[in-house]
């Protein structure tokens, strides 16, 4: 999960638009069609809406398709044709917002975040897609997974808004009111949750006037001294902190770098050593050459490198 979230935010303005793969569905998953069914899938666009005649169904019948052994080429239809009447945007709303087992969580989480891109373009949602997105990111009955979905929706709905932003941030109450929701999921107690909005206001930073880099480097920075640290706030926040500059999780950093948790939270506070440390850290960088670990010593090779480069050395 940690991975979506860098890839998906580390690159200003890239978005990735997750699918489930082709032919992903199981057995369990599959649900049994009908020859007429299938015939009914060859129909051609419905020509005053632009939408394929065979989404003109019950919205039952449409949640059955998504979830289905078809769910990718029906994916991809959702994705490309015009605007869905109101009844099929709220089958949507409601197929996302509930519940999902575990037992299906990869696949499902995967198709609703597809349905999720789908209903950011719709004009006939049943409520404001950002009230729809808030609503699953608070619901503490969903699975942290889909809630986690749901704010990196959220960050890309605020990222499009075209109104612009002041130096003071007093540009819109909206986005201001927003901008203090993603600072609040930064606190969360769920890692996923509290990961994802850290490394969405590291992405904002700099672009948007209401969000200050220095202080996301801080947040990063307060979230790293937290006893017991959710594995996946302590990989981020070591990244943000390598992003932005922030000097003060070096501390952290070396301790981790030399006997972290996880080989991942040892790799991350490795590469942070190496953005933002001084020439003092060389040694202590150079005794990970042989670390048990390859990625631990492949990650001391590149921090060594970047501070020699940096310092002189």
């Amino acid at each position: 999960l940690w991975v979506f979230p860098v890839n998906r935010f580390g690159q200003p303005k890239q978005r990735s638009v997750p699918v489930p793969a082709e032919g992903s569905a199981t057995n369990a998953d599959a649900h049994p069609r009908s020859e007429s069914a299938m015939v009914s899938d060859r129909r051609s666009p419905d020509a005053a809406s632009g939408t394929p005649a065979s989404w003109r169904m019950p919205g039952v019948d449409l949640i059955e398709e998504i979830c289905g052994a078809s769910a990718y080429q029906r994916l991809q239809e959702l994705s490309s044709v015009g605007p869905l009447t109101p009844a099929e945007c709220r089958a949507l709303a409601e197929f996302v917002s509930g519940p999902t087992a575990n037992e299906s969580l990869e696949r499902m989480a995967s198709i609703k975040n597809a349905v999720m891109n789908v209903l950011a373009r719709q004009p006939n949602l049943p409520e404001r897609w950002e009230d729809l997105l808030r609503r699953m990111i608070e619901d503490d009955g969903q699975h942290a997974v889909i809630r986690a979905y749901a704010l990196q929706q959220l960050f890309t709905w605020y990222d499009g808004r075209t109104e612009p932003r002041q130096p003071d941030g007093s540009d819109d109450q909206e986005l201001g009111a927003v901008r203090q929701f993603f600072w609040r999921m930064a606190d969360h107690a769920e890692g996923s949750l509290s990961a994802t909005a850290l490394v969405g206001l590291c992405h904002l930073a700099g672009d948007d006037h209401g969000v200050d880099p220095a202080e996301v480097g801080a947040k990063a920075s307060a979230l790293l001294e937290r006893s017991g640290v959710d594995p996946l706030v302590e990989i981020s926040a070591f990244q943000v902190a390598a992003l932005l500059g922030e000097t003060g999780v070096m501390a952290r950093a070396l301790e981790v770098a030399e006997a972290g948790p996880t080989v991942a939270s040892r790799v991350s506070a490795v590469a942070a050593v190496g953005a933002v440390g001084d020439i003092g850290a060389l040694p202590r960088m150079k005794r990970l050459l042989d670390d048990p670990n390859a990625s631990v010593r492949n990650a001391a090779r590149a921090a060594i490198a970047r501070l020699e480069s940096n310092h002189g050395g």
